[in-house]
């Protein structure tokens, strides 16, 4: 699922410097919106007359779900639940 979200370059550069795992995509400088992933041009994020600056990035969350349903028995003929390294393997 992809999710987008926001921030100063001020704010987006703090949740980076922490460790927060998310990629730039676009920065609105002077009215124009820069798409980061298809311009030549090279933003420099350190460049203090950029901070606040509006800056969207794509985000890197931990989804889960889960489905409850009702059986009319107490079996239920489904496998056991794989172990904890195996579900999430591909995780990182």
């Amino acid at each position: 699922m992809q999710q987008i979200g926001g921030g100063t370059v001020s704010q987006v550069m703090h949740a980076l410097g922490k460790g927060v795992k998310l990629k730039p995509i676009t920065i609105g400088i002077n009215g124009n919106n820069i798409r980061l992933l298809e311009s030549q041009k090279q933003v420099d994020f350190a460049d203090s007359k950029l901070k606040d600056y509006w800056l969207n990035f794509y985000r890197s969350d931990d989804w889960s779900s889960v489905a409850f349903f009702y059986l009319n028995s107490p079996e239920d003929n489904l496998p056991s639940i794989q172990e904890v390294d195996k579900r999430t393997k591909s995780i990182q």
